[in-house]
């Protein structure tokens, strides 16, 4: 979002933005988004291939081996999960474990945003 542009469509604000801040101004706020952004994007890539690598292999080792066996009185349950996809829960991990470790930083973000006469010696529009 570009505070100040008061054009209604696309290319105007393009024009405008270029026209009052040169084509830098394109780029204005990118730096302290990739401080957050390349944290949290190496937590999910990370998090998801080892979640989806540790439960492709139990998948794999309950096929072989045979799945784990609860019995409850006269009740034998088989708690196999074949349905239960990787993928989706590599993914699920990853949001979780991504947010809760860089939603510190998301904080801080938004309070040298919203603060920036206390931070002067820290550029946010470059």
């Amino acid at each position: 979002m570009v505070v100040g542009v008061g054009s209604k469509h696309i290319v105007g604000s393009f024009i405008e933005v270029i026209e009052q801040q040169d084509w830098q101004g394109l780029w204005a706020g990118n730096t302290i988004k990739m401080l957050h952004m390349i944290p949290t994007q190496v937590l999910e890539f990370g998090s998801f291939e080892f979640v989806k690598h540790e439960m492709t292999a139990t998948q794999e080792k309950c096929k072989k081996d045979g799945c784990l066996k609860l019995q409850i009185g006269h009740i034998n349950i088989e708690l196999s999960f074949p349905w239960i996809y990787s993928i989706a829960v590599g993914g699920a991990a990853a949001a979780i474990v991504s947010t809760f470790m860089c939603h510190p930083l998301e904080v801080v973000k938004d309070r040298l945003i919203m603060n920036q006469d206390l931070y002067p010696s820290i550029n946010l529009s470059s």
